[in-house]
């Protein structure tokens, strides 16, 4: 038996898709475990609409062998120099309803000892009308508890399936030479559609062959009658055509979302301040985060923060440590009337203002810098004085808050050890010394900054266009600097603001000098040849490092009710779009996605915070995590 199974490879997964003719189907897998379908012998797995079944309900579970027939799943492993599927393959469906597309193929072999390990490789090959593709893992990293003497059992996870498709599955097992040794009778998967209140994904310009591979994946936010739902989040990822790959729905507000280095997704969640949330690609939660201060509630699974939020945007230094945004409250007396108005002042004012934070997954609070004390409370930009916070963990404070800062990205340059923010209300970008907490420099328009912040600006090279209430900053690998430039109001306190109608946002690069303490603006796209477009909140942009395209997450499309651009969100309308183009002179738009309501769909608008090209979003699949609790 154990000389047999040493001339065999691997495990053949073949996939026929049907309707959908003209598309190809790529499905990927990696390991798994599912121990209770172990006990499962010949029946099928109907779950819900997501189901298998033999295709012919008259014939048996036979598995078909030129050498062996099924064996009975209670006896011991056959005796040596015959082969055969122990249990025939079966089908069980994810039971975490957040990624209902998804699953596990069981099957088992006749065991064999430590010693004497079942050689080869598990090739997934996967066939459709255009092709196919071939996905090869060892056997062994497919493993799964058995339950019965004699045997050892295999789970092999399947999560590239889109939905409202009828797949048929078959696996085989073929020795070095590529001869198919047993094959099993074929299994149909049939996927669930998408959730009914599911936005339009419209493409309308994909060019592949100039495009950076992969997938687009990005946060969704849903506004009903004009009010963000915050019961309702969701992830999704979508192919070149606009095909839902994969998908994940929880009962609450998404916005960061990032793949982590282990293949899971980091995710913030709540009104945008409330924690971060892990997950595998099966959606079962692995590790969550929670600001503890002001009184939050932390549910009993998660980690707490002693931070007062955790909101906006989150990355992680190492597998330890995150660096992420959290905020403070301060006391400035007298300050600026909430009208806006030059000379008009008020007794006192309560500013929410924002921290970098340090801390470890075990929820240990490392460093903080304190943009209170690095800036200058008393300068102002548009949406300073907005109220945002009284409705997001300060609303106990008398007289409410100002939004003094709105910092909306963070990161970490490895370079030279240092941090970026993007600070929204103050129109600047600054570079912090993480190892002495000091303030570098200043990127943004040089009105109102006085005394020793003055010092900190760098200095235009040319005539270049400041930002305005810009997100997103990150570093290219030329050392420059990409951002989303909303361009809101074009202007800082109390100089006359340019109203949306008139208004654009664009994406910039701009090259800065720290020995000059210089800034020129490199390169920027505003869709000037496309009547330009404009989001006054949310966005995205990123460079793409194979083909140095950039990818734009226009998220925050918004107009009031006769159908104008306007700066006050949520507007009547929402939407979104992603879309990539080219790194020139002339840019050039090799994608173009518009995610919209429905026609039916009344009443509801969408919107997309960010997004991010991921080439090998499959690949790190793993068993399910010990941890797993309801999203």
């Amino acid at each position: 038996m154990y000389r047999l199974l040493q001339r065999l490879l691997p495990i053949v997964v073949l996939c026929g898709c049907q309707g959908e003719g003209d598309s190809s189907v790529k499905l990927e897998a990696s390991a798994a475990t599912v121990e209770e379908e172990l006990a499962k012998t010949n029946r099928s797995v109907k779950t819900n609409s997501l189901r298998m079944a033999t295709p012919n309900p008259t014939s048996s579970n036979k598995t078909k062998s030129k050498k062996t027939t099924q064996a009975d799943p209670s006896s011991a492993a056959p005796a040596s120099g015959s082969l055969e599927f122990l249990r025939p393959l079966t089908w069980t469906q994810n039971p975490n309803r957040a990624v209902p597309n998804a699953g596990w193929l069981n099957f088992s072999l006749p065991h064999q000892s430590a010693e004497k390990p079942v050689p080869g490789k598990v090739h997934i090959e996967i066939s459709y009308s255009q092709g196919k593709s071939t996905l090869r893992k060892r056997l062994s990293d497919f493993k799964s508890p058995s339950l019965v003497a004699g045997e050892q059992a295999y789970s092999i996870p399947l999560l590239d399936l889109k939905p409202e498709i009828q797949y048929t599955v078959t696996i085989s097992l073929v020795r070095d030479g590529g001869q198919a040794e047993l094959q099993s009778e074929p299994l149909q998967i049939e996927t669930e559609p998408l959730p009914d209140l599911f936005p339009e994904f419209d493409v309308r310009l994909s060019m592949p062959q100039r495009m950076e591979a992969g997938l687009t994946l990005f946060n969704l936010i849903r506004w009903k009658k004009n009010k963000p739902d915050t019961e309702f989040g969701a992830i999704v990822a979508l192919d070149a055509n606009g095909r839902v790959r994969w998908f994940y729905q929880a009962q609450h507000m998404i916005f960061i979302v990032r793949q982590l280095s282990n293949g899971n997704l980091l995710y913030g969640y709540g009104n945008r301040t409330e924690g971060l949330i892990e997950i595998d690609l099966f959606g079962n939660v692995v590790r969550q985060w929670n600001s503890a201060n002001l009184g939050r509630e932390v549910p009993s699974h998660a980690t707490p923060v002693a931070v007062d939020s955790l909101h906006h945007d989150a990355v992680m230094l190492d597998d330890e440590t995150f660096l992420a945004l959290s905020t403070t409250l301060n006391q400035v007396k007298p300050y600026f009337d909430p009208t806006y108005h030059s000379r008009r002042r008020i007794p006192e004012a309560n500013l929410v203002t924002d921290v970098v934070v340090e801390f470890r997954t075990d929820g240990t609070v490392l460093r903080s810098y304190s943009l209170f004390e690095l800036l200058d409370p008393r300068r102002i930009g548009y949406g300073s004085l907005h109220n945002f916070w009284d409705s997001r963990g300060y609303e106990n404070v008398p007289g409410g808050t100002f939004d003094w800062s709105h910092s909306n990205s963070v990161t970490h340059d490895p370079r030279d050890d240092s941090i970026l923010v993007s600070v929204r209300h103050q129109d600047a970008v600054i570079k912090i010394d993480r190892k002495s907490g000091e303030l570098v420099w200043i990127l943004g328009n040089p009105r109102k900054w006085k005394g020793k912040h003055s010092r900190k600006l760098l200095k235009p090279i040319g005539r270049p266009s400041w930002q305005y209430h810009q997100h997103a900053v990150e570093i290219t690998p030329q050392g420059t600097l990409l951002l989303f430039d909303n361009g809101n109001y074009q202007a800082v306190p109390f100089d006359k603001i340019l109203h949306a109608k008139e208004n654009r946002s664009r994406v910039v690069e701009f090259k800065v000098d720290e020995q000059d303490m210089t800034v020129e603006q490199v390169w920027e796209y505003d869709g000037y040849e496309r009547g330009g477009f404009y989001s006054t909140f949310l966005c995205d942009v990123d460079w793409l490092p194979q083909t140095g395209n950039v990818l734009v997450t226009n998220g925050g499309e918004i107009r009031d009710e006769n159908g104008e651009r306007t700066d006050y969100a949520p507007g009547e309308q929402q939407w979104a779009e992603i879309f990539e183009v080219t790194y020139e002179q002339t840019p050039q738009r090799v994608f173009d996605l518009l995610i919209k309501s429905s026609a039916e769909q009344t009443g509801f608008g969408w919107s997309v915070y960010r997004s991010e090209r991921i080439s090998n979003f499959f690949d790190h699949v793993k068993t399910a995590p010990s941890i797993s609790t309801k999203p």
